[in-house]
């Protein structure tokens, strides 16, 4: 970015780099461009398939814990493969739907710069239900 100091009448020259983007879960898949949580590999940060399991008269998706290994890690160079080949005509895989324009910023991670939504996970008592079932 270029401005001019109306004092001393310079060009100045800054660079603005964005490393965290922080918003709800439902537009944090959309702005990833991947399948929103509820959606076959709908996890943000790893490659979790889901399963749809039976939820009194209706269907849930559910994410069990899976032991060893764990699912493997999204990352941001996996995020622009499947961008590469949705782009290239192939079939995108892992629940990547869309390509983001955020894959443009530099120094922006796609995975990492995206922190974990504290109103669902802590406020509506998300990670304590989590807790409560590992104890």
């Amino acid at each position: 970015m270029s401005w001019c100091n109306p004092v001393s009448n310079s060009e100045l020259r800054c660079k603005v780099y964005a490393y965290t983007l922080t918003c709800d879960s439902v537009a944090r898949c959309q702005l990833q461009g991947i399948n929103q949580f509820n959606g076959d590999f709908g996890c943000s940060w790893c490659l979790h398939e889901g399963k749809r399991v039976a939820k009194e008269n209706v269907y849930v998706m559910a994410y069990p814990f899976i032991g060893n290994p764990p699912p493997p890690a999204r990352t941001h160079k996996s995020i622009q493969d499947e961008c590469i080949k949705m782009i290239s005509g192939q079939a995108p895989s892992f629940g990547v739907r869309s390509v983001s324009p955020l894959l443009l910023l530099p120094q922006f991670n796609m995975v990492s710069s995206f922190p974990v939504d504290y109103m669902r996970a802590v406020c509506e008592g998300v990670i304590e239900k989590i807790y409560q079932f590992m104890v």
